[in-house]
């Protein structure tokens, strides 16, 4: 079966863009070497029922349940395995496949929190290796970092709501301390007021002795001569 998303057909040999890589490259081989034993050409398999059926989507032969993912790709993003550095078609195309497996993980996934964080890593550096071989996955690397952000503000939220939990006096004495910062200038300016009241009683009150010490001496009776 061959399908056609209106992406430019790749063509084995030299029209791939690289005869060899160009990048050192961490891609899982043991997930490569698997994914190349899950399909074979049709002339391999001459007279015998393959494992099973495989669709080629311009150009290139993927599991049959891969198709239709890789065709919305093609749709959406073009032909994303054009400037691949491998210049095998087969190659290309098993890369393709993994990029169709976390394509549909995602699609299916209805909360981003049902990933666990093992499983994301693992996309997260499959797509790296993508990247590396050349493969146009900015897309999904950026959908996948969006996730992973949005993991992290949920555990920081989660880890909050703990402490809360798990200290509410501390909480409290942290609000009353903040209360107290506030209201701070107000009991200093009260401090002074009451300072300055203070002394302007004192200076009242010596006012008021030097007074009567001037009252009694003017009222001091005189002796006859």
């Amino acid at each position: 079966m061959v399908l056609n998303a209106n992406a430019t057909e790749p063509e084995s040999g030299s029209s791939q863009s690289g005869a060899h890589p160009t990048k050192t490259m961490s891609l899982n081989l043991t997930r490569m070497a698997a994914l190349m034993n899950d399909y074979s050409s049709d002339a391999d398999e001459v007279g015998s029922q393959p494992a099973h059926l495989s669709v080629v989507v311009n150009g290139y032969r993927v599991k049959e349940e891969a198709a239709p993912v890789l065709q919305k790709i093609f749709l959406k993003y073009g032909d994303i395995a054009k400037n691949s550095s491998f210049s095998s078609v087969n190659i290309s195309s098993s890369l393709l496949e993994l990029v169709c497996d976390i394509y549909k993980k995602l699609e299916e996934t209805d909360n981003f929190r049902s990933i666990n964080p093992k499983e994301l890593q693992s996309m997260l550096d499959e797509v790296r290796d993508l990247e590396s071989a050349n493969l146009d996955v900015g897309w999904l690397s950026q959908r996948l970092n969006d996730i992973s952000q949005a993991k992290q503000l949920v555990k920081d939220s989660r880890k909050l709501k703990e402490a809360k939990t798990r200290n509410p006096a501390g909480m409290e004495t942290s609000k009353k301390e903040l209360e107290e910062m506030k209201s701070g200038p107000l009991v200093l300016q009260h401090a002074m007021f009451c300072k300055k009241e203070s002394a302007k009683k004192r200076m009242s009150l010596a006012l008021r002795v030097v007074k009567m010490k001037g009252s009694c001496s003017s009222l001091k009776i005189r002796r006859p001569r």
